[in-house]
C-alpha cells in the first residue's frame, strides 16, 4: 500500500520504496524530456517486466493533471470529430448533395484526424503522454485486462504507422499491412478507448464519474442550403450520434 492508500493486487509487480541514493527526481525528469521537477512525495519504482527496465509511477496528482489535461480532451475531440463527420455523411446521403473536391478533403482529414488521435493515445513509448503510459504507470485493478482491451486498436495503430506518419517499407517491416481497416474497425477502436478511460477515471482521486459517453452534437441544417422538403426527411432540425 502507497502513502496515499493506493493498492495492488498480488498478481501485478510488487511496488517497492526506492532505493537510498537513487535520484528519482532524475529519472523523472528525463523520462519527460526535461520537465521541472515534481513536488510532492517521492514516487515509488517498479520493474516493468516487459521491457525489463524501471518504471516512475505517476503520483495522484499527476495521474489526474494527465486524465484532465490530456486523456479526456483527447478522447472527447475524437468522439466529437467521428460524430460530426458521420452526420454530415448522413445529410449528403439523404439529400444527394454531393460536393466532390470538399468531400474528398473531408473523408481524408477525417481518417487522418482518426488514425492519428488512435495512434496517439495508444502510444507506449516513455517520453509521451498517453493512455497507455497512463496505464503502465499507475497502479489501476485489473490492468492486464485493461491494457489487453486497448490491444483492440492495434489494427489502426499499425496502419497509421505504415500508411500516414510513415512510408512504411514492407521488406523491413514484418508487420506491414495492406490498408484493409472498416468503420467496424473504427468503432471497436472507440468503444475499447471508452472503456479504458472511464476504468482509469474511477481509480483515481477526482474522478468524473461518466457512466457513459455521449458524443451529442447537432447540426443546423439550414447551413446545408437545403429546401423545406428535404429539411423535413430529417424531422428535426438537429441530429444526435449514438452512445458509446
Amino acid at each position: 500500500m502507497r502513502s496515499d492508500g493506493a493498492t495492488v493486487s498480488a498478481s501485478q509487480c510488487a511496488i517497492r520504496p526506492a532505493m537510498p541514493g537513487r535520484n528519482i527526481a532524475g529519472l523523472r525528469q528525463r523520462r519527460d524530456q526535461g520537465g521541472g521537477f515534481y513536488g510532492g512525495n517521492h514516487p515509488y519504482i517498479v520493474p516493468n517486466k516487459t521491457w525489463n527496465t524501471e518504471v516512475v509511477m505517476l503520483t495522484d496528482a499527476e495521474t489526474n493533471e494527465w486524465m484532465d489535461g490530456y486523456i479526456w480532451p483527447h478522447v472527447i475531440e475524437l468522439l466529437l470529430n467521428d460524430s460530426y463527420f458521420k452526420l454530415v455523411g448522413h445529410v449528403s446521403q439523404q439529400t444527394g448533395k454531393y460536393i466532390d473536391p470538399l468531400g474528398f478533403l473531408v473523408i481524408n482529414g477525417y481518417i487522418t484526424f482518426q488514425l492519428m488521435g488512435i495512434r496517439r493515445l495508444c502510444d507506449n513509448r516513455r517520453d509521451t503522454i498517453s493512455m497507455r503510459r497512463l496505464l503502465v504507470e499507475t497502479n489501476v485493478a485489473e490492468k492486464p485486462k485493461l491494457l489487453a482491451q486497448l490491444d483492440a486498436c492495434n489494427e489502426i495503430c499499425d496502419r497509421a504507422s505504415d500508411h500516414i506518419a510513415h512510408t512504411g517499407n514492407p521488406s523491413r517491416r514484418p508487420r506491414f499491412g495492406d490498408w484493409h481497416l472498416t468503420e467496424t474497425d473504427l468503432t471497436n477502436a472507440h468503444q475499447a478507448i471508452c472503456k479504458v478511460t472511464m476504468a482509469l477515471d474511477r481509480c483515481r482521486s477526482k474522478p468524473r464519474n461518466y457512466v457513459k459517453i455521449f458524443p451529442s452534437v447537432s447540426l443546423d441544417m439550414q447551413q446545408f442550403n437545403l429546401s423545406a422538403a428535404e429539411t423535413q426527411k430529417f424531422g428535426t432540425s438537429g441530429m444526435q450520434t449514438p452512445t458509446l
